[in-house]
Formats: structure tokens, sequence, C-alpha cells
């Protein structure tokens, strides 16, 4: 698989250069320089690379070396498998089934925890720079004239409403189909 998505992120280098190699906690990161993007304010975000390794059965891929490398950091002390996750198993079969060619996960009281660190980090500075993750939307401006994150609470006061969700892309001969669940998250069944 890794060789395979080596070739494809080749394509994806305009000159065809085959990726750089570098050794990290004993794993190969592969990484390929891309075009610059182009923001929705026009701004281009500048020279990127996507990197790629392998670790514990999964492919990793990230635009950050940096959470690629804390990603292999969490592997020398690895947490409980995924396939251990409370009801994971039961909210699986109400979206996979015959024919599942795509089967996602998503924690998103992680994801979350992310997106508030960012929007109270971004939301309150002064910068509007393509660096900011913010950028994406366009401009800080959104967040300063259309929202005050200040006025957002503490992550841990929240936490307990968001769980996981699972996602299941289905082909069938009538075509394919989507279907998304989210079990109650398990602080709120409490």
């Amino acid at each position: 698989m890794l060789e395979t998505l080596k070739q494809i992120f080749m394509l994806v280098n305009r000159r065809g250069d085959p990726p750089a190699e570098r050794d990290f906690l004993g794993h190969k990161i592969y990484s390929i320089a891309t075009p610059p993007a182009k923001l929705v304010n026009g701004e281009k975000t500048g020279n990127r690379s996507l990197s790629l390794t392998t670790a514990n059965g999964y492919v990793a891929i990230s635009m950050d070396a940096a959470t690629l490398e804390e990603y292999l950091r969490s592997g020398e002390t690895p947490g409980k498998p995924l396939r251990e996750t409370p009801g994971l198993a039961e909210a699986t079969t109400r979206v996979a089934g015959d024919g599942t060619s795509l089967l996602a996960y998503e924690n998103q009281r992680e994801t979350m925890r992310a997106a508030f660190d960012i929007f109270k980090q971004f939301g309150n500075s002064d910068t509007n720079t393509a660096a900011s993750p913010l950028a994406l939307f366009g401009s800080q401006k959104f967040f300063k004239d259309g929202a005050d994150v200040s006025l957002l609470p503490e992550y841990e006061q929240v936490a307990k409403y968001f769980g996981f969700t699972v996602t299941a892309l289905n082909a069938t001969p009538a075509g394919l189909s989507l279907k998304m669940f989210a079990p109650i998250p398990p602080d709120l069944k409490k």
C-alpha cells in the first residue's frame, strides 16, 4: 500500500521527483513537495510538503510533519486498540453491510478539542496570515466580525456532548449510499 501511495503522490509533485526519505524513530517518512494552495481570500499558502509513513498497520498521511512525528511517538506507548472502543462494533453494524467499500471512524471528542484550541488561539489573534488555520475560511475578520470566540466555554465543560461517528460507503447494484451513525456519547447516557 505504501509503495502504491508513493507512486500516486509522485503525480502530485509536478516535476515527478521521487519522495524524499528520512528516518524517524525507526520508521521511514516520505515527503513530497506540493504546489501552493490558493485560499478563499486569494492568498497562496507557500511551499508545502505532504508526508506519509506506516506504523501499527496503518498508513499515516499529513501536511504537517510535526503531527506525523507525534503519531509515530504515540506508537511507542500504544493505547487501546480502536476495536475495543465501547459501542463501536454495534455502531458499525448500523452503517456497514455487504458491498461496504469504505468504513471511516471519527473521534469527535478529539476533533472538537483541536477545533476549540484553534478557535481560541487564532480567533482572538490580530494576525491574519496564510499560516493561520482560520485562513481556510478566507479571513480571520470573519471571526472578529461574526463570532466572539471568547464566549466559548472551556472545552472540558462541553466535552461530554461529543462522542464518535462511523461512516460507510456502500456499493449496490442500485448505486452508492453513504451512511453515518453517531451514537449518544457515553457521558450523556448517565
